[in-house]
């Protein structure tokens, strides 16, 4: 039934064409919740180490898996604080350390290698604003914005998020004076991307 239900899923099924690990982030992170399940009901370590490491992977490929690290970690440290149970976090220690590493040592190992010290790349903020702006296929959709910012402010991600933060304020205000426009564009996006995700395919 799993399997049938899998295939006539559209939206995921249409994640194939994507190059960004999407779906082996979701692998890992559906390994991650199965371990860290388990370790709930056993309390063997193994268990959480090996829900950690999971975990580990699905961000390492794909580093939005890390929403799935944070809501285990607070559904584990209120749980555990509710329950009186020390052990349960042990796990979300365990995420914390594994995360940094695999976020932190994979970039230094690279420099280390290379003898090259690594740009900082385009600023996450840059896709924040992104995601406010009007876009040629739909509202929020991908525009160009996070290359023109990142050649136009000389390229350090501290000036990239001056220039985002700038910019951001800017559309805040503009849905402020157009509070209809704001409505609208809110509307269609969330129209676009929870109704039909997979309509990305041919956008």
């Amino acid at each position: 039934m799993l399997f049938i239900v899998g295939i006539v899923f559209f939206p995921f099924l249409f994640y194939a064409t994507f190059v960004y690990a999407t779906v082996p982030g979701f692998l890992f992170s559906l390994i991650f919740f199965h371990l860290a399940a388990d370790y709930e009901q056993t309390a063997q370590l193994k268990k959480a180490l090996l829900s950690a490491l999971s975990m580990a992977f699905a961000v390492f490929l794909k580093q939005n898996s890390l929403i799935f690290l944070i809501a285990l970690f607070l559904y584990s440290s209120v749980k555990a604080i509710s329950l009186q149970k020390i052990r349960l976090l042990c796990l979300p220690f365990l995420l914390v350390i594994l995360i940094f590493s695999v976020l932190f040592f994979p970039q230094k190992i690279l420099e280390h290698v290379t003898g090259k010290k690594l740009a900082d790349g385009i600023s996450s903020y840059s896709y924040i604003v992104m995601g406010a702006q009007d876009g040629e296929r739909a509202p929020g959709w991908y525009n160009g914005y996070v290359n023109a910012v990142y050649g136009e402010s000389g390229l350090p991600a501290s000036e990239q998020r001056k220039q985002a933060l700038a910019d951001y304020a800017d559309r805040l205000q503009h849905f402020r004076s157009d509070p209809s426009d704001g409505f609208r564009f809110f509307l269609q996006k969330r129209l676009l991307s929870g109704i039909i995700p997979h309509l990305k395919l041919f956008g």
